[in-house]
C-alpha cells in the first residue's frame, strides 16, 4: 500500500489467495504492534474472506466451463 499526495492509501491488489494471505499477515503484525486497531483488522478480515470466496467461485466457474467445453456441452 502506498500513499498519494493527499495522504489517501491506494488499494491493494487481491487477485490471488496469496495476496490476501500477505495482506492479512502484514495487518496482523501491525495489530500486534498496536499500530492498527483490532476493529479495523476485524473489518478487513471479513472483507478478505469475501474476496477469497469470490476468487473460489470464479475459479470453480472457470473449471466447470472448461469441463463443459471438453465434454462438448457448450
Amino acid at each position: 500500500m502506498s500513499s498519494n499526495s493527499k495522504g489517501f492509501t491506494r488499494g491493494v491488489r487481491l487477485n490471488k489467495p496469496q495476496d490476501v494471505r500477505r495482506l492479512l499477515s502484514r495487518l496482523i503484525n501491525l495489530t500486534l504492534k498496536k499500530d492498527l486497531d483490532v476493529d479495523v483488522l476485524r473489518g478487513i478480515t471479513y472483507s478478505c474472506s469475501m474476496v477469497l470466496k469470490s476468487l473460489e467461485v470464479g475459479e470453480l466457474a472457470d473449471r466447470l466451463e472448461r469441463l463443459e467445453q471438453a465434454m462438448g456441452k457448450k
